[in-house]
């Protein structure tokens, strides 16, 4: 386990008794693979709203890690590997079948975090507006520090 997933994982366990305490699930997410991430260029980072999810402890890193599933993931990787190639464009017939081995090949170098760490069913007001105001002064903040930094949310 590399260093960064070490404080990842110290972080997670304080939250997670937090959260269990109020009888509540966590999602653990963050760095897929460091070593795979760290070798990545650019770094990509996914956030996302919650995990779409009726409840429980769970690790999306795992999921991730396993191949995840086609249905959100198949986009997910798509604009990983668009973005990983770039200046080169990749042309539609290379991405348009994804497989379980493509999404774990790629998804390994990415970061997703959720913004509630709590699973939820993805209608939940409180995480919408929550993460509306996360993500804005997160990307404030970043345009300030990286000018060339550009922020795009897909819900």
């Amino acid at each position: 386990m590399s260093e960064l997933n070490d404080r990842e994982e110290t972080l997670f366990d304080e939250w997670e008794r937090n959260l269990r305490s109020e009888g509540k699930g966590f999602v653990r997410d963050g760095v897929v693979c460091a070593r795979s991430y760290e070798s990545s260029s650019p770094r990509i980072v996914f956030v996302l709203e919650e995990a779409n999810d009726p409840g429980g402890t769970w690790d999306l890193r795992g999921f991730l890690r396993d191949g995840a599933q086609g249905q959100t993931w198949n986009n997910v990787t798509r604009w990983t590997r668009g973005i990983l190639t770039l200046p080169r464009i990749v042309p539609w017939e290379a991405l348009e079948v994804i497989d379980k081995r493509a999404r774990a090949e790629t998804l390994r170098k990415i970061v997703a975090v959720n913004i509630k760490k709590t699973p939820g069913g993805g209608n939940d007001q409180e995480c919408n507006i929550l993460f509306c105001h996360i993500f804005s002064c997160f990307d404030r903040t970043l345009h300030n520090i990286l000018p060339h930094w550009r922020a795009v949310v897909i819900r």
